[in-house]
């Protein structure tokens, strides 16, 4: 499963949101399932050192008004309310049809990472591909209803979109048991803590929900196909 977060630095009421979603709904309503979450810093409420380019176009697309605001599975949008009926209707749904593996090898000079990522599916179907690189445990500056915190944890920040948007690049028409591979090449930001950097890659159905989502390691991470029995 993928969640999505809309957050900024100047948003009160953001700290809720992810105590909500990393203390209760992730370890407790979705307990023993396996999620990614990436979380966007918008700048809509004034300069967030952690905003990147393209996503405000993002929030635009989801009808995101308010902060923070969540996206399960590309496919349902709002506040945190909204989060149970959807991963309830990604499991009964939205079934995955498709399997994602993933590798990534640091440079030598650490400003580059290789990083491959496999698709196949169970069914014949095409499908799109995003890669995001994400930043998890940063501390940096975070307006709550406390007032400032100057060292608070930001969680599974996205640094940057590999692929050409956060849609993903075409992975093409797949036939059952077809895998298709793509290799891309990272920069490294040297601010980055890589001990807390992942990559991670979400495969888009040809509806334009994430039916699967994998991450590893950026610095020698590696995650094989993972099946249903």
């Amino acid at each position: 499963y993928c969640i999505v977060e809309f957050t900024a630095q100047q948003c009160t009421f953001c700290p809720d949101g992810s105590d909500f979603l990393f203390g209760y709904f992730l370890p407790e309503r979705m307990a023993g399932e396996t999620a990614v979450v990436l979380a966007f810093h918008s700048n809509s409420m004034g300069e967030d050192i952690f905003y990147i380019d393209g996503t405000e176009e993002m929030r635009s697309h989801f009808g995101s008004q308010d902060l923070p605001s969540f996206v399960f599975d590309m496919r349902d949008a709002g506040s945190r309310g909204i989060l149970s009926s959807a991963f309830q209707a990604s499991k009964t749904e939205y079934p995955a049809h498709c399997a994602l593996s993933l590798s990534s090898e640091l440079s030598s000079d650490g400003k580059t990472a290789e990083v491959t990522v496999g698709l196949t599916s169970s069914v014949n179907s095409s499908y799109r591909v995003a890669l995001f690189v994400v930043e998890d445990r940063i501390h940096a500056g975070q307006d709550t209803p406390l007032g400032h915190e100057d060292d608070y944890v930001h969680r599974d920040v996205v640094r940057s979109v590999v692929t050409g948007s956060w849609q993903g690049d075409n992975f093409g028409e797949l036939a059952s048991g077809q895998e298709v591979t793509k290799e891309y090449t990272v920069q490294v930001d040297p601010s980055w803590n890589m001990d807390n950097v992942t990559v991670c890659a979400v495969a888009y159905d040809e509806n334009g929900y994430a039916n699967n989502c994998l991450s590893c390691d950026m610095d020698g991470g590696k995650e094989d196909y993972q099946f249903n029995d």
